[in-house]
């Protein structure tokens, strides 16, 4: 994402996103979970949400971590459009990302040229990476979610499809979320993004899922106002993997609790330390105290209700839903184009006679300031040159 997203703290850098319980919980989703009938259409359900996928055969891609990237980085320029929290309905629902730019924030670093004859190369590589973001994009196309949720103290039922519109086109991104999806998110909070749970390997699914929730917890202001941003229950953190349960470990006799379930989530923990999205972590007591490892005949219960105590990488305060300034825009984004199809593809010629036309029309603002600058400039130095004379 360009740096116009972008809050820099020390050498850290965050956006802000709104999230919610049905964003959140797409994270946790995995389409071998899920079910497939007759006709080629996935379900997935966890923790109350459906998620339902039309044609998922026909896509040839799983529904994981990286679908849900792509979701994140459309959340994150929604953001950025939206008055989050405003009651009026004017929204700007269409979004547009720079395709080059998100494929270097996921870790695709093989999409840059070295030398000028690496530029074949490269271009090859971004092709393929174009063909996998443009899997991701057709499965949130072809997706809706139904689930329950309070709303300013009333419950709600949700069913709605995610996306309206999904394309990429000479290196953009283009999606549509729905008016309905939209308008939910709107009166969603707002919390801070590390940049770099965009490039944890999209093989440690349960590190970007932690890493999710670790940041959001972290940055939440109502955890800020009670103290208890900067830790978490053990069991709390498995909700997020997709970890086996200590009754399918023990129903199964397939080994230890701790090789099973305690040994990946500290592998998780510490990629996340690797990555330098926390900075720490450890496990303490509810009494507030350190609990030793040491102790190998703690109970799969004991170790479950304890806490995993971690820093953030850089300790920002987080800002309010009320709180709606950010860094100015500086990339030049093109402008929507007028159809909502999904593959719609216009001759490039037409594009290139556009791009020439409005070039060669002159600006007159832009000559009228410039010609002022140069006087000022001449009077300027007029001056000097008189002050000179004098003295």
């Amino acid at each position: 994402m360009s740096c116009d997203l972008r809050k820099k703290r020390g050498i850290f850098y965050f956006m802000k996103i709104t999230y919610s319980k049905a964003t959140v919980g797409m994270a946790k989703m995995q389409s071998r979970y899920g079910n497939q009938d007759y006709f080629g259409n996935l379900t997935i359900e966890r923790d109350g949400i459906r998620l339902q996928v039309e044609n998922f055969s026909d896509i040839g891609k799983a529904f994981g971590i990286t679908t849900h990237k792509l979701l994140c980085a459309g959340l994150i320029w929604f953001t950025k459009k939206n008055n989050i929290g405003d009651d009026r309905d004017n929204m700007q629902t269409e979004i547009i990302i720079p395709l080059k730019e998100y494929a270097l924030l996921c870790g695709h670093a093989g999409i840059v040229a070295k030398d000028e004859n690496d530029k074949s190369r490269a271009n090859e590589s971004l092709q393929t990476v174009r063909k996998q973001i443009s899997k991701d994009l057709k499965l949130l196309l072809q997706s809706s979610l139904q689930w329950e949720e309070a709303t300013r103290g009333k419950n709600g039922d949700y069913d709605c499809p995610i996306l309206t519109a999904g394309r990429i086109r000479n290196g953009y991104i283009y999606m549509t979320f729905s008016q309905a999806f939209a308008k939910y998110l709107k009166h969603r909070r707002i919390t801070e993004y590390p940049e770099k749970l965009f490039s944890i390997d999209n093989r440690k699914a349960n590190a970007y899922r932690i890493g999710q929730a670790c940041a959001f917890h972290f940055y939440n202001t109502n955890n800020r106002k009670d103290g208890n941003f900067n830790k978490l229950k053990v069991s709390t953190l498995l909700k997020y993997t997709n970890l086996p349960t200590i009754k399918a470990v023990r129903k199964a006799d397939c080994g230890s609790w701790k090789k099973k379930i305690k040994e990946p989530l500290e592998k998780a923990l510490n990629e996340l330390l690797a990555k330098g999205i926390i900075s720490k972590w450890e496990y303490k007591q509810k009494a507030n105290s350190l609990l030793s490892d040491e102790n190998h005949k703690m109970t799969y219960e004991e170790w479950a209700d304890s806490l995993v105590s971690f820093e953030c990488i850089d300790d920002i305060q987080p800002q309010s839903n009320t709180d709606s300034v950010q860094p100015e825009l500086h990339t030049q984004l093109p402008e929507s184009p007028s159809e909502d199809v999904q593959t719609a593809e216009q001759p490039q010629q037409q594009q290139d006679t556009k791009n020439h036309s409005e070039s060669s029309q002159p600006s007159k603002d832009k000559s009228k300031s410039g010609k002022t600058k140069h006087f000022y400039r001449k009077q300027k130095l007029k001056f000097a040159l008189l002050g000179r004379q004098k003295e």
